[in-house]
């Protein structure tokens, strides 16, 4: 069922490679996100994301350079509410050992 999901994901990713979600106004994540494009928070805008958030990019190469193409770009504010006992994190999609699954912030 996951590969299904994650064929059906990056079919979808496939078919936007160059789509961006763009944050132009205050916006706050309190549910897990899985990131299948890579997300630009403009000038004047915030991203919050709450404590115990996962998020989680999928794994994108489409330039074939062996390192995810998915990016959170931060021209505004990134607010990461968590502490140590609630956490939020970025894992990838997948296990893997591989810390190039994704551009990174």
């Amino acid at each position: 069922m996951k590969r299904l999901l994650l064929f059906a994901l990056l079919a979808l990713a496939l078919s936007t490679v160059n789509a961006q979600l763009i944050i132009s106004e205050d916006t706050t994540w309190g549910t897990d996100q899985i990131l299948t494009q890579s997300v630009i928070v403009e000038e004047g805008a915030t991203l919050t994301i709450a404590g115990g958030v996962h998020v989680t990019p999928i794994f994108l190469d489409v330039n074939n350079d062996q390192i995810g193409d998915i990016s959170i770009v931060i021209n505004g504010v990134l607010d990461l509410q968590g502490d140590v006992c609630n956490r939020v994190v970025f894992e990838p999609y997948e296990e893997t050992s591989d810390l190039h699954f994704w551009e990174g912030l």
